[in-house]
């Protein structure tokens, strides 16, 4: 079974996993046995578009697409284990989104623009699927199609558009795998997380020369 581990490296990013992710990504790779494919250059006015080039690839096995702002650990488990063949492993955001800012209604809102500029009438699922981490294959590739009308560029505008490509076809991936900055539990728990991602970080840099001195130490669910 070919196992593929997909990134998009472009623009700013594409420095940030030169410099900090990059050899965190090929050591894993290495470990589980898996191909790993990365995509840069600057292809879209925006780099929200840039993900849906993972449509075009030629894939014949398991998949996961990572964002480069993840920090692997250096213990980190299989993530192919949880694979489960035709459907899609992904993080729902939604209950610690509500948790983190309780009373605000962004994303319904954003959901319903997207699905406006695309003309199609799907209301909100009080879901948000995160597509920085997401367990596919050659069957659910179609969620990474690009959508066929422009739309305002939003912060998670793309994602919504993966998430409502996903459908019901989805398994939830363990908050292990995608252990995100922004919510409550990241500052007591990141270091026993498998996949730690840095998502709405507002100065990476700055938080991996603080604190990458944790990683690579516990073990996941232990009390150290």
């Amino acid at each position: 079974m070919k196992k593929s581990i997909v990134l998009v490296a472009v623009g700013p990013m594409f420095q940030f996993y030169q410099q900090y992710t990059k050899r965190r990504f090929e050591a894993y790779a290495d470990k589980i046995g898996a191909e790993l494919i990365v995509l840069t250059g600057i292809t879209q006015k925006w780099w929200g578009l840039e993900k849906y080039r993972v449509s075009k690839l030629e894939l014949t096995g398991p998949t996961v697409y990572i964002d480069v702002d993840v920090l692997i650990q250096s213990w980190a488990r299989d993530i192919f284990e949880l694979y489960q063949p035709g459907k899609v492993g992904i993080y729902d955001d939604y209950p610690e989104a509500r948790e983190a800012q309780p009373g605000n209604d962004w994303a319904p809102r954003e959901w319903s623009e997207m699905m406006q500029y695309q003309h199609i009438d799907d209301p909100f699922r009080e879901r948000l699927l995160n597509s920085g981490v997401v367990l596919f294959d050659k069957e659910t590739q179609h969620i990474w199609n690009p959508p066929p009308f422009r739309f305002k560029p939003r912060h998670c505008a793309e994602q919504f558009w993966i998430d409502y490509q996903v459908g019901d076809n989805w398994f939830p991936l363990p908050r292990e795998f995608n252990h995100q900055h922004w919510t409550k539990s990241f500052a007591t728990s990141f270091h026993k997380s498998d996949f730690v991602h840095l998502s709405a970080c507002k100065n990476r840099e700055y938080w991996i020369a603080k604190y990458e001195h944790l990683l690579d130490r516990s073990q996941p669910y232990d009390n150290n």
